[in-house]
């Protein structure tokens, strides 16, 4: 089976690069800060509740998706 991706990198290139939006927009529609953004991308941080729900508010996607993934990764690499 293959390795998970962590979900900063299917934000990366699943959403923000096909959308042509910076993490900058990213972040103004979440309602955060930009190096938030910065950081689930670069995969230092992991999706929270809190995030998966703004996540899932911007991308018209379902907050588990984001969950799911992060728990993916997470058992991939525990």
């Amino acid at each position: 089976m293959a390795q998970p991706r962590h979900p900063g990198e299917i934000l990366e290139q699943d959403f923000i690069q096909p959308a042509g939006m910076s993490h900058y927009d990213v972040a103004k529609r979440m309602y955060t800060a930009e190096g938030v953004v910065d950081k689930l991308v670069a995969g230092s941080i992991g999706v929270t509740w809190n995030l998966s729900k703004r996540l899932a508010s911007v991308f018209g996607t379902d907050q588990t998706f984001w969950l799911q993934a992060q728990r993916d990764w997470d058992a991939a690499n525990s």
